[in-house]
């Protein structure tokens, strides 16, 4: 499939590259995700916690999740096992409940022919390509950055330049990332790309950071980036 993707991708000529977020931005994956967790606490033979204990971890990066989701795992042997665990408990489970959000796919598919885009998350790379295909919208996509992918993860701002450098670009001003979060934003703003915050995911407000734009639906996403964008 990847292979596919960029031989039509070098068939077109973009002069830009926008960027999107994966969970809270294109889907909401909380509840698969904490479902995930609980599995593998009850595998492990931990306690059970509710989903209002563990979903504040579940958009705070990898580390932040496997070291509080897991912080009462006292043997070091399994705790190293743990990102390993949980990739298998959410990959079988991994689209149970989660399903983009109302007008991302009209969205994808708007912007399909105009623009070059690329995802950039603190998922796991592997997972978030998993993610995407059963949500039918990989092929959309030019490359997929996932926390994993190098060695440092969002909000450093050499993931953007690592996806585009994957997909062909180069210039912060060939880029626009497009997410929910503060440090979307924030990384957006140290690489010198243009930030859109979607104000429907999974953050309500946004402290110490002011984003370009910011749009209320992923319809106006399209309009926004039309409005920037253009075809050689």
């Amino acid at each position: 499939m990847a292979l596919v993707v960029l031989k039509i991708f070098k068939e077109k000529t973009f002069d830009m590259l926008v960027c999107f977020d994966l969970d809270g931005t294109l889907e909401d994956s909380r509840l698969d995700m904490v479902q995930a967790i609980q599995q593998l606490r009850l595998d492990l033979g931990l306690e059970q916690r509710t989903y209002e204990c563990l979903v504040p971890w579940v958009s705070k990066g990898m580390p932040a999740l496997y070291a509080n989701a897991f912080d009462d795992v006292i043997d070091d042997s399994v705790l190293s096992t743990i990102p390993d665990l949980y990739a298998q408990s959410y990959a079988r489970g991994i689209v149970q409940n989660t399903c983009l959000y109302d007008g991302v796919q009209t969205m994808l598919q708007s912007l399909d022919e105009t623009v070059a885009m690329a995802v950039v998350t603190n998922k796991p790379e592997a997972l978030a390509r998993l993610l995407l295909k059963k949500l039918g919208v990989l092929h959309h996509f030019v490359t997929v950055i996932g926390g994993d992918t190098f060695d440092f993860a969002k909000p450093n701002p050499r993931m953007l330049q690592g996806a585009l450098d994957r997909s062909g670009f180069s210039g912060a001003a060939q880029c626009i990332m497009v997410g929910d979060s503060a440090g979307d934003v924030k990384m957006a703003q140290a690489f010198g790309a243009t930030s859109i915050w979607c104000q429907w995911g999974y953050h309500d407000l946004l402290s110490d950071v002011q984003p370009n734009i910011h749009v209320e639906s992923p319809l106006e996403v399209v309009s926004v980036i039309e409005s920037l964008s253009t075809v050689d």
